[in-house]
């Protein structure tokens, strides 16, 4: 609604009312952000990023996903009534393949990542979980974005050289059946932030299509190909907001 921002500063949240221009209160916490719903709502993340919270501006506040893990990244969906979380997630250890042969030479076969994300989709309301998957081993969810029609959400996700289909990816995930879409990738060429409009039609993301090239774009796509448009060359993009 306008009449207060949230920010943080080393570790603590404030609530600035900017129509009697003072603070509300402060907490810690890190990362608010505010439900489209309700102006009276925030979600954030406690500094050990262990779950998401959410609090009203009454000071009262509950946690959601308590066993979910780490969160890395977490999104609304344009209703308010979902939370889509990024979990950081460590898979059982293997042990690496060291083979030493009748001439003393040690052959070192690397162990498989032991890393991956998972992604989780919670109902605000009633506190349980919608949806969840799982990342590739090696493979992390960088960003979210939400489709209006609450039936997907737009991933970027990275795997480091020397994994299968290595490099950035950019693809659909369907909430209804866990099916993925691809848009752009697996490949090298850097992609940033993303943002669906609010009809749905185009994404906007910062996003480089030159091999080796690290200055991010501003570019459109459309929902329905996998056309881009560059907008603008001239920056660096660190945020998106229609």
């Amino acid at each position: 609604d306008g009449k207060r921002v949230a920010y943080t500063h080393r570790g603590t949240i404030t609530i600035f009312n900017l129509e009697e221009w003072c603070p509300e209160g402060s907490f810690e916490g890190n990362n608010p952000k505010w439900s489209p719903a309700d102006p009276d709502v925030v979600a954030y993340l406690k500094p050990n990023s262990s779950g998401t919270f959410i609090r009203r501006m009454d000071g009262t506040e509950r946690q959601l996903g308590e066993n979910a893990g780490k969160v890395s990244v977490f999104e609304w969906s344009f209703d308010g009534r979902f939370l889509a979380l990024v979990i950081e997630r460590d898979l059982a250890e293997k042990e690496a393949g060291n083979h030493e042969d009748a001439d003393d030479i040690v052959i070192f076969r690397p162990s498989p990542p032991t890393y991956a994300s998972g992604l989780v989709v919670l109902d605000v309301e009633m506190g349980e979980v919608t949806f969840q998957a799982s990342s590739d081993a090696g493979e992390t969810y960088e960003r979210l974005a939400w489709h209006p029609s609450n039936n997907w959400l737009t991933v970027l996700s990275w795997k480091r050289r020397g994994l299968p289909e290595p490099g950035w990816h950019l693809f659909d995930m369907d909430l209804r059946d866990g099916k993925r879409r691809s848009r752009i990738g697996h490949g090298i060429h850097e992609i940033g932030t993303i943002k669906w409009s609010p009809n749905g039609k185009k994404l906007a993301m910062g996003y480089s299509p030159y091999s080796g090239e690290v200055r991010m774009l501003c570019a459109m796509m459309e929902a329905d190909s996998t056309q881009v448009r560059i907008l603008n060359d001239e920056y660096f993009i660190h945020a998106i907001y229609w």
